[in-house]
């Protein structure tokens, strides 16, 4: 395993539990410091040559998670702990979208172009992500667990593909 795909593996582990500890605790500040230290690395340890397109893929990512979790707020699928209400969804929310995009060129670039496989991944993975932030009190489930987890397959089903194809445009960086 390369050194960047360890320190991504880590580091998104690391950042997901201070976000969701940190807003069910009211201290968003921690997951937004973890987050902060796992970009700086992840954007240290990218190819010069690649920095751009890694930064652009960031941004997609982010708009993408402002629009997903925004819809599931303005829904009332979820219901997000530490919420100022400035953006669309919460900032410590959108710090996960960011954390989740770097392993797109790092831990999870052997998903690039697999459409189909990234799809299964995200219907399994995003629901049972949102469930246990659940259960550590980062958010809350209106519609209930089950009805929730069916719609969270659908939504993380779609975004994981999108995500594996857009990392294979010429804006997903490489890593060295």
């Amino acid at each position: 395993m390369k050194l960047s795909t360890g320190i991504n593996i880590l580091g998104i582990q690391f950042g997901w539990f201070a976000c969701v500890l940190g807003a069910a605790s009211g201290k968003v500040w921690l997951g937004l410091l973890a987050v902060a230290i796992h970009l700086g690395l992840h954007l240290l340890i990218t190819k010069r040559k690649a920095l751009r397109n890694e930064l652009a893929f960031l941004l997609f990512a982010a708009l993408v998670g402002i629009m997903v979790d925004g819809a599931k707020k303005g829904l009332g699928i979820a219901v997000y702990a530490a919420d100022d209400g400035i953006f669309p969804a919460p900032i410590w929310i959108l710090a996960m979208w960011l954390l989740f995009a770097t392993s797109f060129s790092t831990s999870l670039s052997w998903l690039r172009g697999k459409l189909a496989l990234a799809a299964i991944i995200g219907a399994v993975s995003g629901p049972t992500a949102y469930l246990a932030a659940m259960r550590l009190g980062a958010v809350a489930l209106p519609l209930g667990e089950l009805p929730t987890a069916a719609i969270l397959a659908v939504v993380w089903a779609a975004v994981l593909a999108l995500f594996a194809w857009a990392s294979n445009k010429p804006f997903g960086g490489e890593h060295g």
